[in-house]
């Protein structure tokens, strides 16, 4: 506004210049903005002059985990107001929140200004006054996985259009589908896997996320077990020291370190063999399961548990691990299915059950957690099954020594249409093996605890 001592100050002489009214412009604001944590395009593996070229990865398939965080809204800053010559207040530019529109798969934490993936897959942005979010769960691939393509790797559900060539390796966190055939390659599945043509000559994992589950359930159990005991030994001891000294001032830390020395000298490699465990699995866990396991961890470092003040820091501590044991319960309960049309000359490993349902499987190491299905011939090679196996031919007409072994589980049964002599059947710790060619049989163990073999009119 106007100085009116500058004005007076002049009047008095008036030669000289004078600063008479000041004015200030207004500080513009800042508009809400959105920040992307993900690229949304195909994109090209980059090599630095230090790093070994690998000429079959050469791609980044655009793919995010569940529980990734996506972007974060900035929330608008408000400008400020400023002044003319004339003392009039002169506005700054009003201010714009951020907007944007989450679809399927993506969650906006409102109160955090946060969007995070609820589902692995690919993120898709369609820009505009108002952008849109959502996450495909499924990419498809329309072609050949080859060295022009190099290898793919997708965190949700993927398919492929076309044949796998030989060296290649295609790995999907969740479902995997390939239509046409592979050879030679590797096939790695977190969930269900499907090959419609031929498979020969290649490694195959499906339900890798269900094995990884399986084995981290075993080894959280065991830690669990590890960290109650600890518990109870604490108890034990902080008592009987209380006992013998009312007045003595017992540092809960220092009974743990102790403990931790004299009675569980392997706590500490156990539960960094856990989370080695974790973080080089080949799959991609949840990150909403995985998380927590990881932080839990972390709180139970040697170091954190020896500075804990009391037997209640020490059950907080328990129900964090406890909380990551009720969620590997939930997360395990599907059952993934592996499913092929022929098979020669693989290694299969399957989380679930397991389907044949073309000519049949030769010469092959198939094994699954679940129950396996051939509706063609088994020749050659072994299964092992977690549940029934049923088979509409096993073995061959021809005189040879062996012509395929089959395991599973006691408590499991073998139903074979068709079997040949050499073909050795064993459930549990008994076994049997064919000497004849017999139709419609059914192999089990009966409450004695001997392997029978009935007519199956399956």
């Amino acid at each position: 506004g106007i100085d009116s001592q500058a004005v007076r100050e002049l009047v008095g002489t008036p030669e000289r210049w004078k600063t008479v009214a000041r004015g200030k412009e207004p500080v513009e604001g800042r508009d809400g903005c959105i920040k992307y944590f993900f690229d949304s395009e195909l994109k090209k593996i980059e090599y630095t002059a230090e790093e070994k070229v690998n000429y079959r990865e050469k791609y980044r398939l655009p793919s995010v985990k569940k529980g990734e965080l996506l972007a974060v809204i900035e929330p608008p800053v408000p400008g400020k107001p400023g002044f003319s010559v004339l003392g009039k207040r002169l506005e700054p530019r009003p201010v714009k929140e951020a907007v944007i529109s989450c679809r399927d798969g993506a969650y906006f934490d409102k109160a955090r200004g946060e969007i995070y993936a609820v589902t692995a897959g690919r993120p898709v942005l369609r820009r505009g006054s108002i952008p849109q979010l959502k996450i495909d769960p499924l990419y498809i691939h329309n072609s050949d996985v080859d060295m022009e393509s190099g290898n793919l790797s997708f965190n949700g559900h993927l398919k492929v259009n076309g044949d796998v060539k030989e060296g290649m390796k295609v790995h999907a966190d969740g479902d995997l589908e390939i239509a046409g055939n592979v050879a030679g390659a590797e096939l790695i599945a977190g969930e269900n896997i499907v090959v419609r043509r031929n498979l020969i000559n290649c490694r195959v994992k499906a339900g890798a996320i269900k094995d990884f589950l399986f084995q981290l359930e075993k080894k959280w159990s065991s830690f669990a077990a590890l960290l109650s005991n600890l518990e109870i030994a604490s108890v034990q001891l902080q008592d009987a020291l209380m006992q013998k000294s009312p007045q003595a001032n017992i540092k809960f830390g220092s009974l743990i370190s102790f403990l931790l020395e004299k009675k569980f000298k392997d706590y500490q490699t156990e539960k960094e063999e856990l989370a080695n465990f974790i973080h080089n699995s080949m799959v991609t866990p949840p990150y909403s399961l995985i998380n927590p396991a990881l932080e839990a961890l972390a709180d139970c470092s040697v170091e954190n548990i020896t500075k804990l003040q009391s037997l209640k820091e020490l059950n907080c501590l328990m129900q964090k691990v406890d909380f990551v044991s009720e969620n590997l319960g939930r997360y395990k309960s599907s059952v993934p299915k592996a499913i092929f049309y022929y098979v020669q000359n693989s290694n299969i490993i399957a989380g679930g059950d397991l389907l044949i349902e073309g000519p049949g499987c030769y010469n092959s190491n198939i094994t699954a957690a679940g129950q396996i299905i051939i509706t063609g011939v088994f020749r050659g090679g072994s299964i092992q099954s977690g549940g029934d196996v049923t088979i509409a031919k096993a073995g061959s007409p021809a005189s040879r020594s062996d012509y395929g072994k089959i395991y599973v589980s006691r408590g499991a049964a073998v139903r074979l249409k068709l079997v040949y002599e050499n073909t050795r059947v064993q459930i549990g710790n008994r076994s049997i093996s064919f000497n004849e060619t017999r139709e419609n049989v059914k192999i089990f163990v009966d409450e004695h605890d001997q392997i029978r073999t009935i007519y199956w009119s399956g």
